[in-house]
């Protein structure tokens, strides 16, 4: 019967010990500098401690009990103590600068996939290459360029084997692209984003389109006024996106899916039309504008609502939104 007894306390501990462990992580409480994802890693821990248990739980179940007691002890120690002896370290931060001459291109492809970290690009000035890019980064990072006149710029970034678990240990502030690209010819922009804070200065830039892939956090796009209009695809995303549009610009935006809110800053006497299709969410636009189809509905809007000076305008901003959940305003 003691045997019984005893047998029958082991997974009611284990499983109430992590119970506990996990929802404190959940809930944002616990003991500072604790972290819950490398206690989670010593999942391994556990078949030790059955095999144990299956050993000599039922000869010594005294014994067996300060086995299960010592390993839990034991785990929430190494989580607790092992980053500061540089036991746990997260993955090795690597720094790199890139550029490539403007010499004889007439205009450029960009690609950039980003990774993990603050991104911030934006035009260069006083500068005589086409591109430039300064990196803190994990992982691997491939750049390559071809062409001559007409130049397809490459950057890539690989994380291999990262796990977004490191970014618990990892002070993701440490990473940040710099990246610069030349005013002086027309470029086609591919971005794809990673995880961490966005900002894409395209103000000073001669985009001919632009084709944005949302990643995780907050985004802000700076949109230019040129001689020529402009297109810009919007695709995913979670996070809030910030897009705002320079006077005089003309632009066919369209911006696809995605969780969070999403601000368009267009200006004041632009002729603007908005056709969206909202999942779940609202769209707010200003109030003098005039809605000229659709309906609005308890869960998801959609409609098309056009400026008072839309009709007359020589330059339009035409805005598509096919949302997917979070609200829409334009302000």
């Amino acid at each position: 019967m003691d045997n019984e007894r005893s047998r029958s306390v082991f997974w009611p501990v284990v499983m109430i010990v992590i119970g506990v462990v996990w929802l404190l992580g959940n809930l944002n409480f616990g003991i500072p500098g604790f972290n819950f994802l490398l206690f989670l890693r010593l999942w391994p821990l556990l078949l030790v401690v059955v095999g144990i248990n299956l050993i000599i739980g039922r000869r010594w179940p005294l014994l067996r009990a300060a086995v299960v007691l010592l390993a839990i002890a034991g785990a929430l120690a190494y989580v607790y103590l092992a980053p500061g002896f540089g036991l746990a370290p997260g993955p090795e931060i690597q720094h790199a600068e890139f550029s490539e001459p403007l010499g004889e291109t007439e205009s450029a492809t960009i690609f950039i996939g980003s990774s993990v970290g603050k991104i911030t690009l934006e035009a260069l000035n006083d500068s005589s290459n086409l591109f430039e890019a300064k990196l803190d980064y994990i992982g691997e990072v491939e750049f390559e360029v071809e062409g001559v006149a007409e130049k397809t710029v490459r950057l890539d970034a690989d994380t291999g084997d990262f796990n977004l678990d490191y970014l618990e240990i990892l002070d993701v502030e440490e990473l940040e692209w710099t990246i610069g690209i030349s005013q002086e010819v027309p470029v086609v922009l591919e971005f794809s984003s990673g995880v961490g804070e966005i900002l894409l200065d395209l103000s000073g830039l001669d985009v001919t389109s632009v084709d944005l892939n949302g990643g995780v956090g907050q985004t802000e796009l700076r949109l230019p006024a040129l001689d020529a209009g402009y297109s810009v695809t919007v695709s995913g995303g979670v996070g809030e996106l910030l897009v705002v549009i320079a006077d005089g610009a003309e632009v066919d935006l369209q911006i696809d899916g995605g969780v969070g809110n999403i601000i368009i800053d267009v200006p004041d006497e632009a002729g603007v039309e908005v056709r969206a299709d909202l999942g779940v969410g609202n769209i707010d636009v200003p109030r003098e504008y005039d809605m000229t189809g659709g309906d609005s509905q308890i869960i998801g809007s959609s409609g098309t609502w056009e400026s008072p000076t839309y009709d007359g305008a020589d330059r339009r901003i035409e805005i598509e939104f096919d949302g997917g959940v979070g609200n829409l305003e334009i302000k």
